[in-house]
């Protein structure tokens, strides 16, 4: 490890291959530290996200208007063009530390999963010993000369997926936003034969749980919703579109022209043939 003034370090920077310039997150440098009693970074700015992840030891982060300390198993971020510090904390131990520094438009939505954004940029308990492995894994692919960068993106996927999921068993996602995840669910899927409990269980709830607050949150029950999002897209290809009534009813996923016809009616107090005629 080479020695600085305040740290023993090694750090290998990566030039991203063909591949990884079109992924989703892609590795720009990593490394890691045993911090010496006067460590201290910043304030800096940096142009990608800086993941680190405590190893041993603490660390104290300013970030905005909030300060933090972060003893072993934490992780934060430095979100590109903000402003941090972050200094060796007292400890019985001597600071250890690894670093990701990532980039990609992907980055804040995988941080998001793990409990990080820019107004928090850190969470305790999501790095345990096989986050640990997955970092090590990562940086072997840039020590060695023949590090796959296919290999190295699927360790960083392992990683976040790690991640996501110790920060989901400390209660923190468990299940806040199941409504946001049903409601997508529904209207990417709705033209599809859908189950009920397919979403239930996709929401992390029993399916009668499920139908009594979806229908308490939106006024709709989940087959009343589903209904509307087909009436809603058939109303609007017979508006705009060519395509004849039969086309629309399997487009919308019904399976005959007959039980579209009916939906349709009762939904909107007239045939379909008539809404088509209105629309032309």
């Amino acid at each position: 490890m080479e020695e600085t003034p305040y740290e023993y370090c090694e750090i290998w920077r990566n030039v991203p291959t063909p591949l990884e310039k079109t992924a989703g997150m892609r590795l720009v440098r990593a490394g890691h530290n045993v911090a010496k009693p006067n460590y201290s970074i910043g304030p800096k700015m940096i142009e990608c996200y800086g993941m680190h992840f405590v190893v041993d030891g603490k660390v104290t982060l300013e970030y905005g208007a909030g300060q933090v300390v972060l003893p072993k198993n934490s992780a934060f971020c430095l979100w590109p063009n903000m402003s941090y510090r972050y200094r060796i904390a007292p400890s019985a131990k001597p600071l250890k530390m690894m670093w990701l520094s990532l980039d990609g438009p992907q980055l804040p939505e995988l941080l998001r999963r793990i409990g990080l954004g820019p107004a928090k940029p850190y969470e305790t308990a999501v790095f345990d010993r096989t986050a640990r492995a997955f970092v090590g894994r990562i940086h072997r692919t840039l020590r060695e000369p023949d590090g796959d960068p296919l290999h190295r993106q699927t360790l960083l996927y392992m990683l976040f997926e790690r991640m996501s999921k110790l920060h989901a068993d400390e209660g923190r996602d468990a299940g806040s936003d199941w409504l946001a995840r049903s409601l997508d669910y529904f209207r990417l899927h709705f033209a599809e034969p859908l189950s009920i409990g397919e979403a239930a269980r996709l929401a992390g709830v029993h399916r009668s749980h499920f139908t009594a607050m979806f229908h308490r949150e939106t006024g709709l029950a989940p087959r009343e919703y589903i209904r509307k999002l087909r009436m809603d897209k058939a109303s609007s290809l017979l508006e705009q579109s060519s395509l004849s009534i039969g086309e629309i009813a399997l487009t919308v996923g019904y399976a005959d022209l007959y039980s579209f016809s009916r939906a349709f009616k009762n939904q909107f107090g007239r045939p379909p043939s008539a809404y088509k005629h209105r629309g032309l």
